[in-house]
């Protein structure tokens, strides 16, 4: 976790398309950069990119934890913001990008997996432009 201290950042997305889209166009003074997955040592969901030179502190995920937990009304407020985030994440079809025929077995059964462990994801039809595309980008070739 990141807590800005001075400059801005502003939070951008990428998808396994390679499209990029801005999520928040500045974060400022006193906000935190961190997703729930950092919690257990996970990489976030966003990227947060310097717009003006910042200071920040640096809270490491088991140090972020015994914070939550030493100073439990801090550590409630920080958990709820969290997870507006991961939510808002599962809204926008961020995280892991699956391509698949509609009805497969396999397909249904990753998804759920996937609702169930609240975890953001976006589902493509494999006849659609953006399935092709990226299964193309993803396919190795012979000489690969």
């Amino acid at each position: 976790m990141f807590v800005l201290l001075s400059g801005t950042i502003r939070y951008t997305a990428r998808d396994g398309l390679g499209h990029r889209r801005l999520l928040r166009s500045q974060a400022k003074r006193g906000e935190f950069t961190s997703d729930i997955g950092m919690l257990s040592g996970k990489s976030g969901l966003f990227d947060a990119e310097v717009i003006e030179d910042v200071e920040a502190l640096v809270i490491a995920p088991e140090k972020l934890r015994a914070l939550m937990i030493g100073e439990a009304e801090l550590g409630e407020r920080i958990m709820r913001a969290l997870i507006l985030r991961r939510v808002a994440a599962i809204e926008r079809g961020q995280g892991v990008m699956l391509a698949g025929p509609p009805d497969n077995g396999r397909l249904l059964a990753l998804q759920h997996f996937l609702q169930r462990n609240a975890y953001p994801h976006m589902t493509l039809d494999e006849s659609g432009a953006d399935a092709i595309a990226l299964l193309e980008r993803m396919t190795p070739r012979r000489d690969q």
